[in-house]
């Protein structure tokens, strides 16, 4: 399958390989995310929250803003990664699709006679092998990093909501959900 591929397999592999790791990293972290009793990161926050409930609500607001930016960071570690692989990948099988058309191209040059299409079936399967691979690479990573992102973006969310209630609480406004 290598030789049918064409030289181009092995970038393609190497995108998969560390897509693959990163995919891999990412589910077990949102996993282990879902599976706490309770959420040691928003117990974190609370925490901060009460220890400056002293402070001006603005300036309070300020330091959680911070601290859930800091939160965002890690809940979306590497997802521009898999986004940048899930560009690349397409882009190295339209090269591989270049490459094998120039190839059949070139056989077709050499040949002084009539040309049968098994002459250039190679290059052109050749051609059609990279791009669905580098297709099929991309639409995966597109899809889990679509997946991450919204993990991610719900859970801050959930923390924006909560942390917001409890200082409006602080700053003496009643607001229930």
């Amino acid at each position: 399958m290598i030789a049918q591929i064409g030289p181009l397999f092995y970038p393609l592999i190497i995108c998969s390989f560390l897509a693959a790791i990163l995919i891999i990293e990412r589910s077990l972290y949102y996993i282990r995310l879902t599976s706490m009793h309770k959420d040691k990161q928003f117990l974190n926050l609370q925490s901060l929250l009460h220890k400056n409930k002293n402070l001006d609500k603005n300036i309070r607001d300020d330091i959680i803003s911070v601290e859930l930016s800091k939160i965002k960071e890690s809940l979306e570690f590497g997802l521009r990664f898999l986004r940048m692989i899930a560009m690349l990948s397409p882009m190295i099988g339209l090269l591989g699709t270049i490459i094998g058309i120039i190839d059949s191209f070139e056989v077709i040059a050499t040949i002084n006679e009539a040309v049968s299409p098994a002459l250039i079936a190679d290059g052109l399967w050749e051609a059609m092998l990279t791009t669905a691979f580098g297709l099929a690479i991309a639409i995966v990573i597109l899809f889990l990093t679509f997946i991450f992102a919204r993990i991610a973006e719900k859970r801050i969310l959930q923390y924006q909501l909560g942390l917001n209630n409890i200082s409006l609480e602080m700053a003496g406004v009643k607001y229930s959900d």
